[in-house]
């Protein structure tokens, strides 16, 4: 039974049977290699950086996005140059976005905004 999680594999559990390599195989037979092209993949990583991000965290934010980019089809550079100008909040909200897209539905990450606060007195004041 395969277990899912976004801690990181323990090293007892990695490898627990013979045919743990087998089956490690023929789950990615059909999935090709990604490949990125290094000036890609170096802008994401600076851009990400440049905003205040942790050097894993930016290689892991830059990987989800190339790799999304791949399967569409698109040119990263074009979507890189479309978030250049958000603010820290916009991109904030981007990036939770992106992230809990690409991780397994238990689990979700996110902002907390503020509640309204409804003052039921208003409704009974006059002006």
């Amino acid at each position: 039974m395969t277990e899912y999680s976004n801690l990181p594999v323990s090293e007892t559990k990695k490898e627990t049977s013979s045919s743990d390599k087998t089956r490690k195989f023929f789950d990615a037979y059909n999935n090709g290699p990604l490949e990125f092209k290094a000036t890609d993949s170096d802008a994401y990583l600076a851009f990400f950086q440049k905003r205040g991000m942790e050097q894993q965290a930016a290689q892991t934010t830059s990987f989800i996005i190339l790799r999304q980019a791949k399967i569409d089809d698109q040119n990263p550079l074009e979507f890189l140059d479309k978030i250049r100008n958000f603010t820290d909040v916009q991109l904030t909200d981007l990036i939770g976005e992106i992230l809990n897209n690409n991780r397994i539905p238990t689990s979700t990450i996110g902002r907390a905004r503020p509640k309204k606060e409804i003052n039921p007195a208003t409704r009974n004041i006059f002006t």
